[in-house]
């Protein structure tokens, strides 16, 4: 049986980010990264801010963020009535400044993928892909029943995190409940390569965006504010970009996923002109977005990211709000490897925190 300190299920950003955080605040510690895929999936994107990205800087990595696109700031574009007049379509933009350390937009599925690499290197031991068929959790241990290289494996572990994203693996084991919360949404999105250039769409820069931010407005995080729905735009690289809509469900409905995203494109003249000649990734539906989970941790079990609660960010916070969980948590396991025990007033502030930042 193969012992460990830490079981993390899921390679993603929460999971390899912990990892890395974690061996970085204590060398002694054994941990594993337990990933089903061979390789990463192509994924929405993700946008980081300041914060975030100076979080990353801290672990380390900020090699791999100098690969990806920097992000020159926010925009709000108003095209409800889709005016053929620029200068009646109202926008809200807000320029990346000059920093330490600025956000950038993520291509996931590369980033993902060189995040393990630098888990590999810290000496953090990765199961990939790997099928976990069963864990029992017992007092102050977990035993894991995996499939690792075609072998069955038994794996004994101190502490089990779950950060498996939208999959839930222990919230769906443990029958853990989710709050009852007001957000009724649903997103889909999809990737596009071979866009219409931004010179022959986008509004003309202002004087005040050329002089104070760190790039063109092309790699800024464009929003499409429209009647019940947002659409964003976010250029993940030089060839694709991520294009969704997150949409009220109480007022918007349809049977068709595919057909509803394209007709409302092809009646956008922005986006008609954007995607008018490009190719596009197959479509990702999301039929219910928000969920935040009533519980975080037990006994020795801890979920982090969106295996735990995900509210969707209009203005970013995503993996903000996944860093400060990631330091928390760290925190807490050190903690408890020091002393051999939980502080459970500490833990309970933890939990409130984060079932609570979510909704705020």
């Amino acid at each position: 049986m193969k012992k460990f300190d830490v079981v993390i299920l899921g390679g993603g950003i929460s999971g390899s980010l912990f990892a890395l955080n974690l061996a970085n605040s204590n060398k002694n510690l054994s941990i594993l990264i337990l990933d089903k895929k061979i390789k990463s999936k192509l994924k929405v994107g993700e946008a980081t801010a300041d914060l975030s990205s100076i979080f990353l800087n801290r672990l380390g990595i900020n090699h791999l963020l100098k690969k990806q696109t920097k992000k020159t700031g926010l925009r709000f574009i108003f095209n409800e009535e889709n005016s053929s007049k620029k200068k009646d379509i109202l926008e809200f933009a807000s320029p990346s400044f000059k920093g330490i350390s600025n956000g950038y937009h993520l291509n996931r599925t590369v980033f993902d993928s060189e995040l393990l690499f630098e888990c590999k290197k810290k000496g953090i031991t990765i199961f990939k892909p790997v099928e976990l068929n069963d864990v029992k959790f017992q007092k102050n241990k977990c035993i894991l029943d995996v499939i690792y290289k075609g072998n069955n494996s038994k794996i004994k572990s101190c502490w089990f995190i779950d950060a498996s994203g939208k999959f839930r693996y222990i919230k769906n084991k443990l029958n853990w409940v989710d709050k009852k919360i007001p957000l009724n949404t649903g997103a889909i999105s999809a990737h596009f390569t071979g866009l219409t250039p931004h010179s022959l769409w986008d509004r003309e820069n202002t004087t005040y965006w050329k002089k104070n931010a760190i790039g063109s407005k092309s790699y800024s995080t464009t929003h499409f504010l429209k009647s019940n729905s947002w659409w964003w735009f976010i250029k993940l690289d030089e060839t694709t970009t991520s294009i969704g809509v997150v949409y009220d469900k109480n007022k918007i409905k349809f049977d068709d996923p595919e057909l509803y995203f394209t007709e409302k494109i092809n009646q956008d003249k922005v986006l008609n002109e954007i995607t008018k000649d490009a190719k596009r990734s197959k479509l990702n539906h999301i039929d219910s977005l928000p969920y935040i989970c009533t519980k975080m941790h037990h006994d020795n079990i801890a979920v982090i990211g969106d295996a735990g609660s995900f509210i969707d960010p209009l203005f970013s916070p995503g993996l903000e709000i996944t860093s400060q969980q990631n330091e928390h948590l760290v925190f807490l396991l050190l903690d408890y490897f020091k002393k051999g025990k939980k502080n459970l007033k500490a833990w309970k502030k933890y939990e409130q925190e984060f079932t609570k930042t979510y909704l705020d």
